[in-house]
């Protein structure tokens, strides 16, 4: 069994959305320890799971009201996302965010 942590910045109704849920319980079903960590509240999910898939949100997907706070909030997500990586242990990450694509490569680099 595989410990993965997929991760997506929500899981509001969209078609990334639509195949991250595909792909999650997918491997879930076949023997792998899913978890799923989203920047959004787990109240704004379209999306549901099953028990078998741990649900993590680290609620913090917000606009930048300028470059300041843009680098701000993205180096607390990155800090946020690499401690859910080393809590979890997780083997493997797929990361699915549409907008925040640098950070994720980043966040392997410091788990």
């Amino acid at each position: 069994m595989n410990r993965i942590l997929l991760a997506i910045d929500s899981l509001e109704r969209g078609g990334a959305q639509k195949n991250f849920s595909i792909l999650a319980k997918k491997l879930s079903s076949d023997g792998n320890e899913v978890v799923i960590l989203t920047l959004d509240p787990v109240s704004n999910d379209y999306y549901k799971f099953s028990k078998n898939i741990k649900r993590i949100s680290i609620g913090c997907k917000r606009k930048s009201k300028n470059i300041i706070f843009a680098i701000y909030f993205n180096l607390y997500r990155i800090k946020r996302i690499s401690s859910e990586i080393k809590k979890k242990q997780s083997k493997c990450y797929y990361i699915f965010y549409q907008h925040d694509k640098h950070s994720c490569f980043v966040c392997k680099f410091f788990s």
